[in-house]
C-alpha cells in the first residue's frame, strides 16, 4: 500500500494546526492505515509526529518517553537527523530538570559522533552537543580532537574553542551565518542578479563555515556566469 499521500495529509494537518488534538488524529490515522507502523520509514515518521505533538502540548514527560522509544527503535549514528533528535532529547531532559541524564545522553551522542567522524555530521549541532559535556578538564581526551577539528575547519584560534562561553558565541555566529545565507538565497533573482551578487560578496568576505561558503560560492559563480 502506498502511504505517502496519506502521510503527507496528516503531516500538513498537524503542522498547520499547531498539533491541536494530535494524539486523537494520529491514533485514528494509524487505525485507518493498517500496516503503516510496520513500515520502518513511515513508522519512524509517525513516532516523530507523536513526539512532536506531545511536546507542543506541554506533555514533556510523555514526549521524552516517545522520543526515547523513537531513538532506540529507529536511530543510529548514520541516520538522517540523528543529531537533531538527539538534541531534542537532551533539551527535554533539561526542561524536566534531569541534568544528570541530559549530560549522560550528550556524552553518548558525542562519543558516537567522534567514532563516526566529525566531518559526517552537522558542525553547528555537534557544537551544541559538545557544550553539554562536563567541564573540559574532565573530558580532555574527548575535547582535544574536536577542538583541533574546529580550528582546522573554521580557521579560528584555540582560544575561540577552549572556553565554553566563547564556544557559545562561536555557535551563535555560525547559526547567524546560516540564517544570513538562507535569506540571501530565498530572495535571489536570476533575472536581476546584481543585488544578490553584492550580498554574496559580503557573505563570502566574513563567513567561516565551509559548507555555507561552498554553497554561496557555487551560487555566486552561477549568477556571475549567467
Amino acid at each position: 500500500m502506498n502511504f505517502q499521500k496519506r502521510y503527507n495529509d496528516i503531516f500538513l494537518d498537524l503542522h498547520t494546526t499547531d498539533f491541536v488534538d494530535s494524539e486523537r488524529k494520529l491514533n485514528l490515522f494509524i487505525e485507518n492505515n493498517p500496516g503503516i507502523m510496520s513500515d520502518s520509514d513511515f513508522g519512524r515518521k509517525i513516532y516523530l509526529l507523536k513526539a512532536q505533538g506531545l511536546e507542543h502540548t506541554g506533555k514533556l514527560e510523555d514526549a521524552l518517553e516517545v522520543y526515547l522509544e523513537l531513538w532506540n527503535k529507529f536511530y543510529s549514528v548514520e541516520s538522517i537527523n540523528y543529531l537533531l533528535v538527539g538534541l531534542t532529547i537532551i533539551e527535554l531532559y533539561q526542561k524536566l530538570s534531569k541534568r544528570e541524564a541530559a549530560v549522560k545522553f550528550a556524552e553518548t551522542v558525542f562519543d558516537q559522533i567522534s567514532m563516526n567522524g566529525f566531518e559526517n555530521h552537522d558542525l553547528i549541532l555537534t557544537i551544541s552537543v559538545f557544550r553539554m559535556l562536563p567541564d573540559l578538564d574532565v573530558t580532555a581526551s574527548k575535547a582535544l580532537p574536536f577542538h583541533n577539528y574546529l580550528i582546522e575547519q573554521l580557521n579560528v584560534t584555540s582560544e575561540d574553542v577552549m572556553d565554553k562561553s566563547k564556544l557559545a558565541e562561536l555557535e551563535k555566529k555560525l547559526r547567524d551565518e546560516g540564517q544570513w545565507l538562507t535569506k540571501i538565497l530565498a530572495t535571489a533573482n536570476p533575472s536581476t542578479p546584481e543585488t544578490t551578487l553584492r550580498e554574496l560578496e559580503k557573505f563570502l568576505a566574513s563567513a567561516i563555515v565551509p559548507g555555507f561558503r561552498s554553497q554561496a560560492r557555487y551560487t555566486y559563480e552561477n549568477l556571475k556566469g549567467g
